[in-house]
């Protein structure tokens, strides 16, 4: 909610967010010198924590060849599903299907924090939260002409930074380039309209930059638990009441206040 009739504007923000996701995925696997093909699947994690849930609405696993045996293993960290074949055809596909209800709450959170940004509001320094980068080009002329139009009559230095989050969400899509076409920087990005998560995230911090707002790239293991092996970039942005607050600047939906989605 936001309040521009005092000076400066009052963002006050509590709320779910809620979201399905279709999710698909395959395995392919060879068979081995023993005429055996063994594949195994990790079932996906019913979550039930402070301010996030996920649940599995529905699951499915389909085979190219029926198998010879499916077991599920329960383990106190993880379980999956194997699938063997003993007179397997030369190769095997599996598929797993699910749709998946993801829930994160918020707030509440309030700040007002007035834009254009007003550096004198801070305690620290936030010059080198502001400056080019080699693969943030908040210098570059498209990068500021597009940060200055998607922030025009913006009141606060939040309402500003979502605007910019938004746009990229909706403007880039995700996906790895093929052979490496182009690299992770800003401007390769915002021209070919695609990128992984260090795409999604150089480009918004690079924007933000643009825009006068302090502003860092992040990077984890933040994947569906905290102690996951895969790895993933996001943002955060410096408001002068508390400080650093992180973003999602991709599709990503994490878990137990990891990396808040974008208000």
């Amino acid at each position: 909610m936001l309040n521009q009739e005092v000076n400066p504007p009052y963002i006050f923000l509590e709320g779910d967010f809620i979201q399905i996701i279709e999710y698909s995925y395959s395995v392919n696997a060879t068979r081995e010198n023993n005429g055996t093909v063994t594949i195994y699947m990790r079932n996906l994690p019913e979550i039930n924590e402070y301010g996030y849930y996920q649940q599995i609405l529905s699951e499915q696993i389909t085979t190219s060849h029926p198998e010879s045996s499916r077991k599920q293993y329960r383990e106190p960290d993880s379980s999956y599903v194997e699938l063997s074949w003993i007179n397997a055809p030369s190769t095997v596909v599996a598929r797993r299907t699910a749709q998946v209800a993801n829930r994160v709450k918020y707030g509440p959170y309030h700040t007002t924090a007035p834009f254009p940004v007003n550096p004198m509001l801070f305690s620290v320094d936030i010059s080198p939260f502001l400056k080019p980068e080699a693969l943030i080009q908040a210098d570059d002329p498209a990068i500021r002409s597009l940060a200055q139009e998607l922030t025009a009559g913006s009141l606060c230095e939040m309402d500003a930074a979502v605007r910019i989050l938004n746009w990229v969400q909706m403007n880039i899509r995700y996906g790895c380039p093929a052979g490496g076409a182009f690299g992770p920087d800003a401007v390769s990005t915002l021209k070919n309209r695609v990128g992984n998560c260090v795409n999604f995230a150089n480009l918004a911090v690079a924007l933000l930059r643009a825009a006068g707002i302090p502003s860092s790239p992040c990077s984890g293991f933040v994947a569906d638990r905290p102690e996951s092996a895969a790895g993933h970039a996001w943002i955060a942005v410096l408001y002068p009441e508390n400080q650093w607050v992180e973003y999602e600047s991709s599709y990503w939906m994490p878990t137990g206040d990891l990396v808040p989605e974008t208000f």
